[in-house]
């Protein structure tokens, strides 16, 4: 797991430098293109995105034809400690059009705390600060909240738990030898 990780870490740097020359002294902030988020396959799948040219990540620029690939991780592929955590894939049941089904969609509070059928609080509140320094909110595309940082080429909410701002601290602790 440990070599994957280094493995993967390393191909990230290689395209960071290949693709905008992280390494030449300018800020990564200069380049909101996420192009890592636009790699294909998605990550521990075969799912290949749609390529996405810079010049249409950002929603304000119209992309009529742009039908991207849905996918989101099956409740049960997730560990069971922590399935009673994941949302529902709200696309899926959208799809299915059953009115039965229609009429159970979970109803999500964006851009707020609320509480889940199973009783857990969630956060849907983004940590992304706008240049006013306040949360950014959470634009709605049919009901499902939109990337903040533009298109991927992938619908869903991938092998994420949830749908919107999926909060995680993690700790990385690592050792120098001379």
């Amino acid at each position: 797991m440990i070599t994957q990780t280094h493995v993967y870490l390393e191909n990230i740097k290689h395209l960071s430098i290949k693709k905008y020359d992280f390494e030449s002294g300018l800020s990564a902030t200069n380049h909101l293109v996420h192009f890592l988020a636009r790699h294909s396959p998605y990550l521990g799948t075969r799912v290949q995105r749609v390529p996405i040219p810079d010049k249409y990540v950002p929603w304000e620029v119209m992309w009529i034809d742009y039908d991207p690939v849905a996918y989101t991780k099956p409740k049960i592929d997730f560990k069971a400690n922590i399935q009673s955590q994941v949302d529902e894939d709200i696309l899926l049941l959208q799809e299915l059009q059953i009115e039965e089904v229609m009429s159970k969609l979970p109803i999500l509070q964006w851009n707020a705390k609320s509480v889940n059928p199973a009783g857990i609080t969630i956060d849907r509140q983004s940590w992304i600060l706008n240049e006013d320094r306040n949360n950014i909110v959470y634009k709605l595309d049919n009901g499902i909240p939109l990337n903040p940082f533009g298109r991927t080429g992938l619908r869903g909410h991938g092998a994420l738990p949830r749908w919107g701002p999926n909060h995680y601290v993690v700790l990385i602790i690592t050792r120098f030898v001379i």
